[in-house]
Formats: C-alpha cells, sequence, structure tokens
C-alpha cells in the first residue's frame, strides 16, 4: 500500500508501538549489550530502535504531514535515554526545519539526553577525555539557542544545565551557575549568596515586596536529589575537591535553615564592641531560606564514602554510613507503619482484601535510601589499603547486622507479596495451599507478622 495513503493517526499508533516504554529502555541502556556505544568519544549513541524510527519518519514526510511536537517529544525521550546526543539535535533541526516551534519540554529532553550520555560513559576515562569537548561545544550552542528564542529555564532545565555543567565545565562557572539558580554559595553553602541578598533588598526598596512589621519570607528554589549528587560529586572528586565544601553543601542543602528569630530573641555580637556582652541586632529585613531541604538518597552516600575515604577521611566515611544505615531503617518503619493502617492490623490479625491491596499499591512510599555492597566495599578497601584492622571490624559489624536486618524484611514482605498474588488470583488465605509446606495457621501467623 502506498504510504502517503496511509492516515497519519495509523503513522502515530505505529510509532508509539513502535518504541518500548521508558523503564524498559533505561534498563536496556544500562545491559551489557549497549556498553559498545561507550567505547567511543561520539555524540551518537546505539539506539536499537532507530531504523524503525527513520522508516516511520520516512513513510510520515511522503504522506505529506508534519508530525506532531509530541511525536518529536516521544522519539527525543527515546534519544535521551541511550544518550545519543547528536541524534537529539538532529531531531531538534528537523523539528524547526518543519517549521514548529521548540517549547521548554523539547530542551528539557534534548539536555537530558547530555546527562544520560555523560552517565553512561563515567567510569570510561579514555572515553571521557575526548568526549567531554564536544559535549562542552554542543551544551553551549544550545544554551545560547535557548536564550535567542527566549524559552525559559524550567526547574527541569536547570537542573540537567547544573548536571552537565558539572561534568564538562570549569569549576568557576560551575560554582556561579549553582549560585545563580539555587542560591547555593560553595565557599559558604550555609549562608546566601551576597548578590541575591542585594538583589532582595533592590526590590524591598523598590516596593517590590510587602512594608510592614511582619518580616517577609523569601524562600529559595529547592535543589533536587539529583543537584545534591552532582554536587557531592563534583566537590568531592577532581583537582580542585574540598572536604570542607562538600561536607558543608551536604549537611547545609538536606538540614532546613533556622527560622528567623523573634525580635526579643536577637541578640547577638555587634562588630566594634569590646565587651563581651551581647547587644542587641535587629534581625533582617526579610527571612531567606530554601522552599524545602533536598533529599539524599543511596547514590548521595555512596559518593560521600567514597569521596572521604579518597581523601583519607574514615571518620566522616564511618559517619556517614552510619547515617544511612539510620535514614534506611528510618524509611522501612515509615513503610511498615503505613501498610499496618491501610492494613487495619488489630490484635495481631489482619485482613486483606482487593480494595486494601489496591491502597497498599497506590499509598505506601518507596524507600530512597539503601545501604548496598558499595559503601562496605569502600570501606574494606580503605581498610586493606592502610592495615587498619579496627576499621575492618567495625565495618563487619555493621555489615553484619544490615544483613540480618534486610533478610528479616525480604521474609516479611515476602510474604506479604505471597498473600496479594493470592487475593489477586480470587483466592483467599485459609483455601490456599502454601508454598512452603506450612500449615494454614502459620501462614496466617506469618502474614500478621509482615504488618
Amino acid at each position: 500500500m502506498d504510504s502517503s495513503r496511509i492516515p497519519f493517526e495509523i503513522h502515530q499508533r505505529a510509532l508509539r508501538r513502535t518504541l518500548p516504554i521508558y523503564t524498559k529502555s533505561l534498563g536496556d541502556a544500562m545491559s551489557l549489550k549497549a556498553r559498545k556505544s561507550r567505547h567511543t568519544a561520539s555524540l551518537h549513541g546505539w539506539c536499537p530502535y532507530q531504523y524503525r524510527i527513520d522508516a516511520i519518519l520516512e513513510h510520515i514526510r511522503h504522506s505529506g504531514v508534519l508530525p506532531h511536537a509530541e511525536d518529536y517529544h516521544l522519539i527525543l525521550l527515546h534519544y535521551a535515554v541511550w544518550g545519543n546526543i547528536q541524534g537529539s539535535l538532529d531531531l531538534l533541526h528537523a523539528l524547526v526545519v518543519s517549521g514548529s516551534s521548540p517549547t521548554e519540554r523539547t530542551y528539557e529532553l534534548v539536555l537530558y539526553s547530555f546527562v544520560r550520555k555523560l552517565a553512561l560513559v563515567r567510569h570510561w576515562e579514555h572515553t571521557k577525555e575526548d568526549l567531554l569537548p564536544l559535549v562542552e561545544k554542543e551544551f553551549l550552542t544550545l544554551l545560547k539557542d535557548m536564550k535567542d528564542r527566549d524559552i525559559r529555564r524550567t526547574r527541569l532545565v536547570n537542573d540537567h544545565c547544573v548536571r552537565i555543567a558539572g561534568a564538562v565545565s570549569p569549576r568557576q562557572n560551575f560554582d556561579s551557575m549553582i549560585a545563580a539558580i539555587y542560591g547555593i554559595d560553595v565557599k559558604q553553602p550555609d549562608a546566601v549568596p551576597p548578590q541575591l541578598v542585594k538583589e532582595f533588598l533592590a526590590a524591598s526598596k523598590e516596593g517590590k515586596s510587602p512594608n510592614s512589621e511582619v518580616e517577609t519570607e523569601r524562600k529559595l528554589p529547592p535543589a533536587s536529589t539529583a543537584i545534591l549528587n552532582t554536587l557531592v560529586r563534583v566537590l568531592g572528586t577532581g583537582p580542585n575537591r574540598s572536604l570542607a565544601a562538600m561536607v558543608g553543601a551536604f549537611e547545609s542543602l538536606t538540614s532546613p535553615m533556622p527560622p528567623l528569630r523573634p525580635k526579643r530573641e536577637a541578640y547577638g555580637y555587634e562588630d566594634g564592641v569590646d565587651d563581651d556582652e551581647p547587644h542587641y541586632v535587629p534581625p533582617a529585613p526579610f527571612l531567606i531560606r530554601r522552599a524545602q531541604p533536598s533529599r539524599p538518597n543511596t547514590q548521595t552516600y555512596t559518593y560521600l564514602i567514597q569521596n572521604c575515604l579518597a581523601m583519607r577521611n574514615k571518620t566522616l566515611a564511618k559517619h556517614y554510613l552510619d547515617q544511612a544505615i539510620n535514614d534506611e531503617r528510618s524509611q522501612e518503619q515509615l513503610i511498615r507503619a503505613r501498610i499496618r493502617h491501610i492494613m487495619h492490623y488489630v490484635d495481631g490479625s489482619v485482613k486483606i482484601t482487593a480494595e486494601s491491596i489496591a491502597r497498599l499499591r497506590r499509598e505506601v512510599p518507596r524507600a530512597t535510601v539503601g545501604v548496598n555492597a558499595y559503601m562496605f566495599k569502600a570501606l574494606y578497601r580503605y581498610a586493606d589499603e592502610w592495615g587498619d584492622s579496627a576499621l575492618i571490624r567495625w565495618v563487619t559489624a555493621r555489615e553484619l547486622a544490615v544483613i540480618q536486618e534486610k533478610k528479616q524484611s525480604v521474609a516479611l514482605l515476602t510474604a506479604l507479596s505471597e498473600a496479594m498474588d493470592l487475593v489477586d488470583a480470587g483466592q483467599s488465605l485459609e483455601s490456599s495451599t502454601p508454598r512452603d509446606g506450612s500449615t494454614q495457621q502459620q501462614q496466617r501467623d506469618r502474614y500478621s507478622t509482615c504488618m
């Protein structure tokens, strides 16, 4: 059949059924088969469905109809997952040539391809040396194009720009970008950058903020977990690494800023006063703080432990391992409490229904911190390198405790999963046959213990 006679909706449906879902593409991009694209310093990325995309776009052109912006965005997302920078740039050019105007979402996806490419080649040093200049050149060109088109820089665009700048830009430019976008002064991360304070004061003098006895609260944009990881990685690696800057940035961003004290409590030490008596210090005309603190994840603690050990500070590495263990334990307790609330756990018994299962899948939060083998391996390597037997004993004790807790969690959640599968299959707990040969009473006790 002539492709020009096929309705455009059929082409759109074929395009969507051709490309896999986003999560499957992420898994495939990290597979062993995709590693061959990481050995070459090229902006192109290995894409297993490239021929399908090219064929469908060619048929659409023959039909005389231009693809919609959503069609381009779908392909851009697929290119971004595989780190295909050149494919994303070519598709952006095709979108502009077709007469369409790129939007914020278009540039978000193109920048995401830069982020993914840098993540895929992160551990290939010989590839990064030749690739980073190419990425930096195209990145600066793309930023200039955004400025010429007056594209608004969304939060996601800012996140991508900071992550790319952390890998390809000089440290001074990276620090300036962090200060301008998120109000993070790398040299003093617990304070607001001076340029932002001047901007706020100028806005207050011009009458752009309320002028009353009640202090005005100014909130800085929150730094996402990805930005927190980028800061920890950049400040803790490279020739200009700094342990104080890395730890200061992490602690100040993950902890809420202290609130402004009332006037009756606003006492301090004034400059030029010789005695040690506190004097009244008037508070600032407005309160500057972040909308919400950043939330660390498993990758954050892995970076912290590895960077602290690289800078020969095992004390801080041990501290952050303990903090990761405590965070994982706290999140697990919150998850179990939520499960108990949904399952109406009363007097040691539960009743699992289809409605409660639906609520479990919808309302139970996901854990963001999990202690993994990379954290322990980093400490073991450091202890072996320096012959620190005391550190080996300390890490071994922590590791055994974590393994025991994880075994218990796996057993309990596996029991709950089996119960949910039985209810989904339309069986009751009383009429089902246990998989492990246990009695019905033992099976019910296991489900109740899971709560």
